[in-house]
């Protein structure tokens, strides 16, 4: 969820939480809440349901690629920081048990003309 605060910024309410049992009267529990207002996006669950993926801003408020335990433990970034205007996305388990995700590491030409997004790979 966004706030929109009066000088235009916005600042994010976001977190991960398991509803259970899956049914209207479920109780929902926080697995991952960030310690500060990023957006957390993208989530893909892997197919054993054992971690999963996200998108989350790094200190540069890039997005990078994060995985974590169903059980909330091991976070840990993926996709390295420091890349000057370079983010990373919508990540995904492969049944090979590698993960693709978007990046505009390769971007071309001037962004605002046209985007060029790649798919990546890499292994967990």
């Amino acid at each position: 969820m966004a706030l929109r605060h009066d000088d235009g910024t916005d600042t994010w309410v976001d977190e991960i939480a398991v509803l259970s049992p899956v049914r209207p009267e479920g109780t929902l529990r926080t697995l991952f809440k960030p310690g500060d207002t990023r957006l957390v996006t993208d989530v893909d669950v892997r197919f054993d349901a054992g971690r999963m993926l996200f998108a989350m801003p790094d200190a540069q408020k890039h997005f990078q690629i994060h995985e974590i335990d169903a059980d909330g433990r091991n976070l840990r970034q993926l996709t390295p920081s420091g890349q000057h205007d370079v983010h990373n996305y919508d990540g995904c388990y492969l049944p090979d048990g590698s993960i693709a995700f978007l990046s505009t590491a390769p971007l071309q030409g001037v962004p605002c003309k046209r985007r060029r997004d790649r798919r990546h790979e890499c292994t967990a």
